[in-house]
């Protein structure tokens, strides 16, 4: 999940499955999301998965 703090221009990403509630403790910045190397198999797919988003946002598709 990607969070948007708009008032602080903080993105926050958080591993969850889907259907799962959030609890902010559990967030992190999308530097230290990026900055560490993957702890598994979920959070490669989620760098993966997350690159292909800004990827597709930034070629405007």
């Amino acid at each position: 999940m990607v969070v948007f703090e708009p008032d602080e221009l903080h993105l926050y990403i958080e591993c969850v499955a889907p259907g799962t509630s959030t609890d902010a403790t559990n967030w992190i910045s999308i530097d230290d999301f990026f900055a560490r190397r993957p702890t598994g198999s979920a959070h490669s797919q989620a760098i993966e998965r997350l690159v292909e988003l800004l990827r597709r946002a930034l070629d405007g598709d």
